[in-house]
């Protein structure tokens, strides 16, 4: 016997506003603080404690991303310039 699998859920703009003012904030949420939150978008705690999870995961990747677009660009800065002579004395 196969267990059906949950439909994704569709946040309103709304919801995705106010989670991500909250995540602006704070990028944990204690339960009280989640349950909430939860309330008051009209959602359970657990679609708010894996919107979170979700949205931590994006925010370290787009870090990581800007971290080697930094590097890349720090090191295309470094021009090295080869000696053309040697000076003998």
């Amino acid at each position: 016997m196969k267990r059906k699998k949950k439909t994704r859920t569709v946040f309103s703009r709304t919801q995705v506003f106010q989670l991500e003012s909250t995540f602006d904030m704070k990028r944990y949420l204690s339960s009280s603080e989640r349950a909430a939150l939860a309330t008051s978008l009209r959602l359970t705690e657990t679609q708010v404690k894996i919107w979170f999870q979700n949205r931590r995961n994006k925010w370290k990747r787009q870090l990581a991303a800007e971290l080697e677009t930094n590097s890349i660009v720090h090191a295309q800065r470094l021009v090295r310039v080869p000696i053309l002579y040697h000076e003998v004395f």
